[in-house]
Order: structure tokens, then C-alpha cells, then sequence
């Protein structure tokens, strides 16, 4: 059942791979240039009002940003008077004092 099922897909595949190619590109050409060339025609055209939908898509995804920059003045306004942003990465002047460097307490 399974070589059969197996059978059936590559003739299908190889059928309509040679319907798609006859369709495209002529058999007594080699160099693989198309036979025919597309139009504008040929493109989707757009069922809806673009426009309105362009509006509407516009309008979300100004909602979005301005909702992310203001969570980001948020989390900047909150963490700096908080220390959230302090960095303890710079050098101190001397090492610390301490009487464990040789193993003594």
C-alpha cells in the first residue's frame, strides 16, 4: 500500500512538474529562456478597499509602537531612580582589606 502510495505522488509530482514547465519554457529551446513574458494582467488584483484597509492596519500598528516606547520611558523612568541600571563594573581605587590573602583568618 505504501509503495503504491509512493508510486502515485511521483507520477503526480512528475506530471505536474511537466505541465507547469511545458507551460513556461519552450521544448525547442535549450538555453532555458521563457516562451512567453507576463502583463499586469496576469498579477492578483486587490478584492478590498486598500486604502481602508492600509488606514486600518496603520492605525494597530501605531497603537503597537507608541504602546512600546512608552513601556520603554516607563522601565527607563522606573529604573534609573531605582538603581535597576547600576553597573559595578569599574575598578576600585585599592583592593579590599581583607586578612584571608594568606590563608589566616
Amino acid at each position: 500500500m505504501l509503495t503504491r502510495f509512493r508510486n502515485s505522488s511521483k507520477t503526480l509530482f512528475r506530471l505536474l512538474v511537466k505541465k507547469s514547465t511545458l507551460k513556461r519554457y519552450d521544448s525547442d529551446c535549450t538555453c532555458g529562456t521563457p516562451k512567453w513574458t507576463g502583463t499586469y494582467n496576469d498579477l492578483p488584483q486587490p478584492e478590498c478597499d486598500w486604502n481602508r484597509k492600509n488606514a486600518e492596519n496603520q492605525k494597530r500598528h501605531n497603537k503597537n509602537f507608541i504602546l512600546g516606547v512608552g513601556f520603554l520611558l516607563a522601565t527607563i523612568a522606573f529604573g534609573f531612580p531605582t538603581g535597576l541600571f547600576a553597573s559595578y563594573h569599574s575598578f576600585p581605587d585599592r583592593p579590599a582589606e581583607s586578612n584571608d590573602y594568606c590563608g589566616t583568618k
